[in-house]
């Protein structure tokens, strides 16, 4: 499972606390180091930046949250799809692989033809692909290039309503990536 974090400039840092929040209590959730689930994270702003990899131990991948460093910058949403890409190319064969976007606001203007790439990227290497988008302003169209379904966007009104999510949120990836 492979969690990227919006941290461009137009997430200011307490929003940003809030969605690394939001990544502790799915993992939690879901128990990722009971039922050997390995997770990665990676923030994206003006790049791309792999933050922990593949970790199992959830205490470890707690601490890799605390220190998830702010990228500030662009959103590049198709950065962050292509790092996730390449993590999941070295995950283990046989296992579902899962990417969550946490995503606000829209990408850059010209750049859908790089999101449509790193969205096939990740097709390519097999991930089921879920977004948490965060707040009014999300471009549904963009979004559903990079979605496995189109029932795999979960819209959140605001950064301070991602706690009370988590739960349904994490029922239903589970539910859909099997």
């Amino acid at each position: 499972m492979v969690f990227l974090i919006d941290s461009s400039s137009d997430v200011i840092l307490d929003n940003f606390k809030r969605e690394k929040g939001f990544v502790k209590s799915v993992a939690q959730f879901m128990k990722a180091d009971q039922n050997e689930t390995r997770v990665a994270v990676v923030t994206y702003g003006y790049i791309a930046k792999e933050q922990a990899s593949f970790i199992s131990p959830q205490d470890e991948l707690l601490r890799a949250l605390d220190g998830a460093q702010y990228v500030g910058g662009r959103r590049r949403i198709d950065l962050a799809a292509t790092k996730a890409a390449e993590i999941l190319e070295g995950s283990r064969f046989s296992v579902p692989k899962v990417v969550v976007f946490l995503r606000a606001g829209v990408n850059g203007v010209g750049e859908a033809d790089l999101l449509r790439n790193a969205s096939d990227a990740l097709r390519d290497v097999g991930a089921n692909t879920y977004v948490v988008a965060i707040g009014g302003d999300v471009d549904l169209k963009e979004l559903e290039m990079i979605v496995t379904k189109q029932g795999d966007i979960f819209k959140i009104p605001e950064f301070t309503a991602l706690a009370e999510t988590f739960e349904s949120t994490s029922k239903a990836i589970i539910k859909r990536a099997g």
